[in-house]
């Protein structure tokens, strides 16, 4: 399939390591929904426009940019302007105001890779209510100045905002519905970690940011452990989104339980940090954590202080750990 052309915009220092990483990384991710890269755009500001995230000049600046370069590559022109950061619904609409382009966001490109590596029912149910919050929240914002024009005064609401209410009780309810389920799934997990908890095996879990070789680790204790169960093992962002657990027994060694979790990202999109809290659950009840380590990549520091941070927020951060270092 041929990919698609984005423009990128991000916000941070003009040529700072920071934002050189940052915009790498959602190249990245771009790329995993179909998309290259053709230009950066980026501006260095402290606090948020309400109305268009960064300065409305830049934007304009942006949107000229775009169609000038329509105009000269027909065949092949930017598809979608994609910010390397999440935007509300009414910034959204004002910046696709401004430029007449297609926008996307962050958490939009990670809820599509989500959804399309998604395998297993419990995955798959995390990814929808994640999705369904995000809608939520945008859904109001995207109607709220509608909402304003057409509401009444007292209890006489207008049109916009008896929709927006609709809508928003017919998603949660969906939400609540979706959760009943997962909770059934998340029910039998925790049966099924409690009787490892009561196994005197020793309990280790591979950490890590996401495309660092935690699988590849798995795989190769799977295999040395004479075992045929190995976990999926790609090239790709949030190739798993599932913690898979063997028991590894090798010759000489005494027997322990290995985990394999989901793969850590920076400024992972609060929906998926709630939806995919259950899965990291076996992270606190392990008594050592390996976080591997990509020792190739030239942000590898920055990316070990975001998984230190995730575990921190679990509440994991007591636990020892050691590191693994990677494509060296």
């Amino acid at each position: 399939m041929e990919e698609k052309k984005a423009l990128v915009i991000s916000r941070g220092k003009t040529n700072s390591l920071e934002l050189n990483h940052d915009q790498s990384e959602f190249a990245l991710l771009l790329k995993e929904i179909g998309y290259s890269v053709i230009s950066y755009f980026s501006q260095d500001i402290e606090n948020i426009d309400k109305n268009t995230y960064l300065g409305s000049g830049k934007i304009a600046e942006i949107a000229y940019y775009y169609h000038q370069y329509n105009e000269q590559n027909p065949e092949e022109p930017i598809d979608i302007i994609a910010c390397n950061f999440e935007l509300t619904g009414l910034q959204k609409k004002a910046i696709e105001a401004i430029t007449k382009a297609e926008i996307i966001d962050r958490t939009f490109v990670i809820l599509n890779i989500f959804e399309k590596n998604a395998k297993t029912k419990e995955a798959k149910l995390q990814v929808e209510i994640a999705r369904l919050e995000y809608l939520k929240n945008h859904l109001v914002d995207e109607k709220a100045s509608y909402s304003q024009v057409t509401s009444g005064s007292g209890h006489n609401k207008g049109k916009g905002e008896k929709q927006i209410e609709l809508s928003k009780r017919q998603i949660s309810k969906a939400v609540l519905q979706k959760k009943k389920e997962l909770e059934a799934i998340k029910l039998s997990r925790r049966n099924m970690r409690n009787k490892r908890i009561n196994n005197p095996s020793p309990k280790i879990c591979i950490v890590g940011y996401t495309n660092a070789g935690k699988s590849t680790l798995m795989n190769r204790l799977v295999k040395l452990s004479k075992e045929d169960k190995t976990v999926l093992e790609k090239n790709a962002l949030f190739a798993t989104l599932e913690t898979s657990t063997r028991n590894i027994s090798i010759f000489g060694y005494p027997t322990f339980f290995l985990t394999d979790t989901v793969g850590f990202i920076s400024h992972l999109p609060i929906y998926l940090v709630d939806a995919f809290r259950s899965t990291l659950e076996e992270i606190k009840e392990a008594d050592l954590l390996v976080q591997v380590i990509d020792l190739s990549d030239p942000f590898k520091e920055e990316e070990i202080e975001t998984t230190k941070g995730i575990i921190k927020s679990l509440e994991a951060d007591n636990i020892p750990m050691i590191n693994i270092y990677n494509k060296y």
